[in-house]
């Protein structure tokens, strides 16, 4: 299947599958279950996960990178959140491909500015499962470790 079709049907059948991943909006305004959409975008680091935590030194690749996640805590204990995340994501430039993951989240909702704003701070650890590796750092950690260029395991802030 070429790129081109793969991506957005990638995406369509990641976004099709969340809603099986939760429960209904309605269910959860009865339950009060805490639960999170959420859209990102921008451009993939080009460095370990430590050296892309200093928003000041790292440096980013030229493969931009869009996606849509999905969060549910059913747990809490104070301003701490635990559940499970899930999305999709489209990766372009280089070679265009599809992301889609899974896992284990641990948020911190204590960072209220007024009543407006609220800064949670997340990190994700689970699965992660690419249609093609991005060329450079990408392919080559995942080589080295796996053997494979498909499947990783994530450890990231969200």
């Amino acid at each position: 299947m070429k790129a081109s079709t793969a991506i957005p049907l990638a995406l369509l059948l990641g976004a099709a599958t969340m809603s099986l991943l939760g429960i209904t909006d309605a269910q959860a305004q009865n339950n009060d279950i805490d639960q999170a959409v959420f859209v990102f975008g921008g451009a993939m680091v080009d460095a370990d996960m430590l050296y892309a935590a200093n928003p000041f030194g790292s440096t980013s690749a030229d493969l931009p990178i869009v996606g849509l996640g999905y969060q549910l805590f059913p747990a809490r204990m104070g301003s701490f959140k635990f559940g499970l995340e899930a999305g999709p994501a489209g990766r372009f430039g280089g070679h265009p491909n599809a992301e889609f993951w899974g896992g284990l989240v641990g948020c911190y909702d204590g960072f209220e500015i007024g009543d407006a704003v609220r800064i949670s701070p997340a990190f994700t650890f689970g699965i992660s499962y690419v249609t093609h590796t991005q060329e450079g750092r990408e392919r080559q950690n995942d080589w080295n470790t796996t053997g494979t260029p498909e499947r990783f395991s994530i450890s990231a802030p969200s």
